[in-house]
């Protein structure tokens, strides 16, 4: 189980690490640098801070099966896998790392780029739970006709006065022969100065600057840079430094000061010019001292070590000794002493003291006097002192000083005899009871007191009586508090009695005694109280005065004092009640003291709880009780109800004991409740506590009209689902009768002229749904104006008749004035319509102007009968003229040509034939080679379309209507006037394709 954990615990942190790390390379990815020129790759990755492997590659595939990525290795941090060796990547390679930041870089330099560097380049780093590859870079290296070349390449060896050509060179297909500097540092910031007038000359397909030069020891180590002409990109360049051997120069001793004190450090170098580099040889006053060395050094010199230093420098070229150096060791003086003329002495006494020494370097030019390490005013050789105090007894000693350093002599005692001065008593100011106690006389005598003399005051007294003790010390083996109080001494030797010490304070420590605790034991709320405390004990005792309440069962800290009384006042209230204690506490022990309060007030913090919990629905129980706290304790308990909106409005009283009981609750029991609570000191009212009882949904449904039955279905209307519940209604449902779906969730639903119906909503709340009484909705006199629309179609329809009756009387008076057979009609003339064929291909009979055709013609006789019945129907006309066109005609037909327009459909077309008169059985189109004559006829127009027109307006009018009030029934009222529009839409397209003839 444990190793699961371990590898749970290993691939979060995993997780936690490869989702923070990150590798970014600089935003090309593709570079491009000329042959010779340099390349720098930005790269910055996340530093972990942990054991990882760093990889530069040029051109990295994945191995699988090794599962490693292999390639050229440019850079690397791993002997295991070490860079690619070949390229010299070593020499041109640099890696720029700065690991200490969390953002480490990763930057790769590469120098003296050659073609083969190009290739992709990428950043591989593998850490302990972690690997990642950087995104590559392509590096495309280009031919760079002016790169340069320096012979030779390495350094040579030179000697001082030796000649030299360096040469440096470039491609041909250079415009300009390349260029020599002077290097004057090092650092690509430093200025370069230019070499003028170089040979140059032209070899085959180079271009070749040669620089000549007389080598001198001053050009060891000189640099010498060629670039291409006019180029400032120092990675073109290509340096050469010269090594120039020569003997040793300028040999000279450094760093040596001409005097040391003795006791420091000899340090001396010798710095000579050579190459190669010299030896070293050291003298002391032209004897050899040390050899190998360009640097002396000797600890803790002392003056014999003055003398001349020089060093010698030498290589194979030569020998070259540095100038000597004067080196004087300077010392302190030495053997200082003092010298007093007599060594006892006494008060007025005169005292010589004489300071000397036995060697210096240089000698001392000033003298210090020193009495008890505090510096005097005497700065000779010689101290004196005159008329001899007790205060010049003490240790004296001097310092004799050069520019070196000061050196002290021994301290020598000087004790100026007096008697006993400045007497005083040492020992513990205060011991513990029955303790031993012992002082001591201390004083300041010369020679010391030999007798000493102790008193005693004790406290409250003010004369001191003397103890029977003499000696230096005085001691009693157990004390008892009546020993505290003040001592002194007195002290004498040979010269003589000394004044008496100061006075010394004595305490016996002692635990404290049982405090004295004053106070009363009853009170009532809002008085004063007075508490005090006193306490005897040494030292002071710390005491306090603390509470423990029946609400606060731990100690109440109310005062704390380090002294031998405390006292407390203040008004009182119910919290003060409880037991006080009076402690005193010092370092010998502890005591303490209890008392007990009682503090009477009348009822607090009265509350009305809910016993059952508040689950107040219609038909369960209600038990409430009233809860305070008072001294004495609750006698009378009171309950009252409020139901007004204003908590103290309509109040009654509902109960006498601690706790109401209201059973099988109704909402008439909602309301705001208080409880009153008393004893023999007061009454307190609690808090209003409102019950507001659940019950289910009465549901009354109102609406915007004066009564339902005044709705004359032009406006819609407004019904609201008025609703009386506790909690408030949170689902609000609209159903009709005629439709078994929810119409709205609102609780307003607006009926339209269209949806005519019975609706009811349904309300919903916590505590149960209802249903209200359904409410009907109809138009005013529907019935009445259906029936006054059939009335009025009927109306229109006999119109109708009388209109095409008339029609047809004056068709048949027209035609009876032209001669026609007016007799039987209407039926003939609307059969004839109908039998004698369409316009199309149909044969119909035609008459020439002036002749009168009967309606009797049939479109199934042949055309000889026809011919037969014009002939005798002209005989019937002999008194008219007869022209000698002879008019025959047969069935209508079109040309073919005709025939194919169908924009020609409606004209009438009969073929002529004329009778020829040379041979009259013969038509004169018989013979006609163009073809038969064809003339347009037309027909009259037929005044019954008329009739069929109006009839079928007044059809469509009266179906608009009842659809109207079929429409009424639809959802919504755009509907119904989207489908009038719709309606009279109809009606004019059916109008527009009506066409009389």
């Amino acid at each position: 189980m444990d190793a699961e954990w371990w590898l749970v615990f290993l691939l979060a942190n995993l997780c936690s690490c490869s989702s923070q790390y990150e590798i970014n390379i600089g935003e090309a990815e593709m570079l491009a640098a000329d042959e010779g020129s340099c390349v720098t790759i930005d790269c910055i990755h996340t530093n972990t801070r942990t054991d990882k492997q760093l990889f530069w590659f040029k051109d990295a595939v994945y191995n699988k099966e090794k599962k490693i990525f292999e390639g050229t290795i440019v850079y690397s941090n791993r002997k295991d896998r070490p860079q690619t060796s070949g390229r010299h990547y070593a020499h041109r390679v640099q890696y720029q790392s700065n690991a200490n930041y969390p953002k480490a870089s990763c930057t790769l330099r590469i120098n003296d780029l050659e073609k083969a560097d190009s290739g992709n380049y990428s950043f591989r780093t593998i850490g302990s739970y972690y690997r990642y590859m950087s995104k590559h870079v392509s590096l495309t290296v280009k031919d760079n006709p002016c790169k340069v070349h320096i012979e030779p390449e390495d350094k040579q060896m030179l000697t001082e006065g030796n000649n030299v050509s360096l040469r440096c060179s470039t491609s041909a297909q250079c415009s300009h022969h390349p260029e020599w500097y002077k290097v004057i540092s090092e650092r690509v910031s430093e200025p370069m100065e230019v070499i003028t007038n170089p040979e140059t000359q032209d070899e085959g397909w180079n271009k070749i600057t040669e620089l000549k030069l007389s080598v001198t020891w001053e050009d060891n180590g000189r640099s010498f840079s060629c670039r291409p002409a006019g180029s400032k990109d120092d990675c073109q360049a290509r340096n050469i430094t010269l090594e120039v051997e020569y003997k040793p120069r300028e040999t000279k001793v450094q760093n040596s000061p001409e005097t040391v004190k003795e006791g420091d450090i000899i340090t001396l170098f010798c710095s000579s010019k050579a190459h190669p580099n010299a030896s070293f040889t050291w003298f002391k006053n032209n004897s050899l001292i040390q050899g190998g060395s360009s640097e002396y050094k000797k600890y803790n010199i002392n003056p014999a070590d003055s003398g001349n230093y020089s060093c010698q420098a030498k290589n194979y070229l030569g020998t070259d000794v540095s100038l000597p150096v004067w080196i004087n060791v300077l010392y302190a003086p030495k053997d200082v002493r003092i010298k007093a003329e007599t060594s006892d002495v006494k008060i007025g006494d005169t005292l010589h003291l004489t300071c000397s020494e036995q060697s210096s370097n240089p000698a001392p030019h000033a003298y210090s006097w020193y009495k008890d390490g505090v510096k005097l005013l005497e700065t000779s050789s010689l101290l004196t002192i005159t008329e001899l105090k007790r205060s010049h007894s003490g240790w004296y000693h001097c310092e004799a000083e050069n520019r070196i350093k000061s050196t002290a002599s021994e301290k020598i005692q000087i004790s100026v005899q007096y008697a006993p001065m400045n007497t005083y008593i040492t020992g513990s100011s205060q011991i513990k009871l029955r303790s031993t106690f012992i002082l001591t006389c201390l004083t300041d005598a010369n020679p010391p007191a030999y007798h000493y003399s102790w008193y005693f005051k004790s406290e409250g007294t003010q004369q001191y009586f003397l103890l029977p003790q003499t000696t230096q010390s005085y001691q009693i083996e157990e004390v008892i508090i009546e020993d505290s109080g003040s001592y002194i001494c007195n002290s004498k030797n040979i010269i003589g009695a000394g004044p008496n010490s100061t006075e010394f304070k004595f305490n016996v420590l002692y635990p404290p005694s049982q405090p004295n605790l004053t106070m009363v034991e009853t009170i009532r709320d809002d008085e004063k109280l007075s508490i005090s405390c006193t306490v005897k004990s040494y030292p002071a005792a710390e005491m306090t005065l603390s509470r423990i309440t029946l609400q606060n069962p731990e100690d109440v800290l109310i005062i704390q004092d380090q002294t031998s009384t405390i006292s407390f006042s203040g008004t009182v209230s119910e919290a003060h009640a409880g037991q006080y204690t009076c402690r005193a506490k010092n370092s010998e022990g502890q005591s303490h003291t209890t008392r007990e309060l009682k503090v009477l007030y009348a009822p607090k913090d009265v509350q009305v709880l809910d016993v059952i919990g508040q689950n107040w629905k219609e038909g369960n129980n209600l038990e409430l009780i009233c809860t305070a706290h008072s001294e004495p304790t609750v006698s009378t308990y009171t309950w009252e109800k409020s139901s007004g909106k204003e908590i103290q409005s309509k109040s009654e009283k509902v109960g006498g004991t601690q706790k109401l009981n209201i059973y099988n609750l109704t909402p008439a029991d909602s309301g705001h409740y208080f409880c009153t609570a008393g004893n023999e000191l007061g009454y307190t009212r609690s808090a209003s506590f409102e019950i507001r009882v659940k019950y289910g949904p009465n549901i009354t449904i109102t609406h915007n009209l004066t009564s339902l039955n005044d709705w004359d279905g032009k406006a819609p209307v407004s019904l609201t689902c008025n609703v009386d519940c506790y909690p408030p209604v949170t689902n609000y449902q609209w159903f009709t009768n005629e439709e078994n779906t929810i119409l709205s969730y609102d609780q307003t639903y607006i009926v339209y002229p269209q949806k005519q119906g019975t609706y009811y909503c349904v309300a919903k709340n916590e505590v149960g749904e209802s249903t209200s009484h359904p409410v009907k909705l109809w138009f005013k006199g529907l019935f009445q104006q259906i029936f006054l629309w059939i009335l009025i179609s009927v109306f229109f329809l006999c119109i109708l008749i009388v209109v095409i009756l008339l029609v047809h009387r004056i068709v048949l008076t027209t035609e009876s004035s032209d001669g026609t057979d007016s007799q039987s009609f209407f039926i003939p003339a609307i059969r004839a319509r109908f039998l004698t064929g369409s316009q199309n291909n149909t044969r119909e009979n035609l008459v020439m102007e002036g002749e009168m055709e009967p309606y009797s013609h049939r479109h199934n006789q042949s055309s000889s009968t026809a011919r037969t019945y014009i002939s005798a129907n002209i005989q019937n006309h002999a008194g008219r003229s007869v022209p000698n066109i002879h008019t025959e005609y047969d069935a209508v037909k079109r040309p073919e040509a005709i025939q194919k327009d169908p924009a020609m459909s409606t004209v009438n077309y009969a073929n002529l034939q004329i009778k020829n008169h040379n041979n009259p059985s013969k038509s004169v189109n018989s013979s006609c080679e163009a073809g038969p004559v064809y003339a347009v006829v037309s027909k009259k127009k037929q005044n019954t379309k008329v009739c069929v027109f109006i009839c079928c307006a007044l059809l469509i009018i009266w179906c608009v209507r009842f659809n109207l009030v079929d429409c009424s029934f639809k959802p919504h009222l755009n509907t119904a006037r989207h489908t009038q529009s719709g309606n009279i839409k109809l009606l004019l397209s059916v109008l527009s394709k009506v066409t009389v003839h």
